[in-house]
């Protein structure tokens, strides 16, 4: 990140009225990473830069200051990266692709804007048609239609596994569903009737991503400082 782009942050964050540990708290970050992007010594990541164009009421364009091109005009390369944040949302950026400054960003950002890599379509095809085999033969050979649906919930909870090994982040994984596959499985499956008290079990679910935003904060704290 340049100077330029630092003070610009620092500008719109002081343009409306935020504190350092203000904006950090509504980030989600430490204020040791918002003092490094106004520095210059730290880049925001995809989701902040996203975060920071919305709390700012402004386009990524803009909160990056970048020129859109003239039409018809050959006399820089323009790329257009498209970025998306957790919730699917797309924001298309347009950058000088002979810009240093540019090129950098690029390099850095276009990698999380993709398309579902092949081995996680075999996973999640693998793990819906296992599901809805799996469901007819109980139900048709064994009579378990009622207790059988249950297998369904392994759909999001399979493919959520392998996620969250490969991109080392905990709070990817369908930490929710397993808990109601669990839940349902003891109680109908099994035979054991503790509805209640095994819906405490839901309480551990704002523990569970609570520790995973700690780590994911470490990391990233880490990543900053490297």
């Amino acid at each position: 990140m340049t100077i330029k782009l630092g003070n610009r942050l620092a500008d719109l964050r002081k343009e409306h009225g935020y504190s350092q540990e203000e904006l950090a708290e509504k980030l989600g970050v430490s204020r040791q990473a918002v003092s490094k992007w106004e520095c210059g010594e730290a880049s925001p990541d995809t989701d902040n830069l996203i975060e920071l164009a919305r709390l700012y009421n402004t386009s990524l364009d803009e909160l990056l200051e970048i020129k859109k091109p003239e039409e018809n005009s050959d006399d820089n390369k323009h790329v257009v990266v498209d970025l998306k944040d957790d919730e699917g949302n797309s924001v298309h950026v347009t950058l000088d692709g002979n810009d240093e400054n540019h090129q950098e960003f690029i390099k850095k950002h276009k990698h999380e804007s993709r398309k579902p890599k092949t081995w996680e379509i075999i996973i999640d095809s693998i793990t819906v048609f296992g599901a809805v085999v799996a469901y007819i033969l109980l139900g048709t050979l064994l009579g378990l239609w009622a207790q059988a649906w249950v297998l369904f919930l392994l759909i999001p909870i399979v493919p959520s596994i392998l996620e969250a090994i490969i991109y080392k982040d905990m709070n990817k994984f369908a930490y929710p569903v397993l808990l109601v596959f669990v839940y349902f499985f003891v109680t109908m499956w099994l035979g054991i009737a503790i509805w209640h008290p095994l819906w405490v079990i839901f309480l551990t679910i704002p523990v569970y991503y609570t520790i995973g935003g700690v780590i994911n904060n470490v990391r990233g704290k880490k990543e900053e400082e490297d």
